[in-house]
């Protein structure tokens, strides 16, 4: 878009140059012109003075634009130049990232290897055979039923020997 924009510049510089440039030769050859002598010299003066201030106008905002192209191409440079820095700033922080995080990865490795290199603590489970099981809840029932056959608790919160008759 910039570039577009200095080539329409560019464009209308070169447009009122040549205008300036036609001025100049018509009014050149205006005066190797033999003008006869019905023509009335202060007619010619006239047009001759006022084609001159035309050009001097030309020439004042040719020299306008002119100064308005650099000023336009240097605030173009100043921004490319700020780009370079915002770039130059976005490149450091990438790097100070990369650099964290290898610091980061460093430590995480260096856990890694320390927890490879500790004995690990296994949790040791016995696992009964289903007949082991099956002995294990016999004698448990077994226990049971003499806890509950030797003494039980009557309502009143007294204990009551079972098998036993009360008289």
């Amino acid at each position: 878009m910039k570039e577009e924009l200095l080539e329409a510049i560019y464009g209308t510089v070169e447009r009122l140059e040549q205008k300036v440039d036609e001025l100049s030769a018509s009014t050149k050859n205006a005066g190797a012109e033999t003008v006869p002598a019905s023509n009335d010299i202060t007619k010619l003066d006239k047009s001759i003075n006022a084609m001159f201030i035309k050009e001097e106008e030309v020439r004042g905002k040719i020299s306008k634009l002119r100064d308005a192209i650099i000023v336009f191409a240097d605030l173009i440079k100043v921004e490319l130049g700020k780009n370079e820095q915002r770039s130059k700033f976005l490149v450091d922080a990438v790097k100070q990232m990369k650099q964290e995080h290898t610091v980061t990865s460093k430590a995480l490795q260096d856990k890694l290897e320390l927890m490879n290199k500790s004995p690990q603590k296994k949790v040791v489970t016995h696992h009964f055979e289903p007949t082991s099981k099956n002995v294990l809840l016999f004698i448990g029932g077994l226990a049971l039923s003499l806890v509950i056959s030797i003494g039980a608790i009557s309502p009143n919160g007294e204990i009551t020997k079972i098998g036993r008759r009360q008289t």
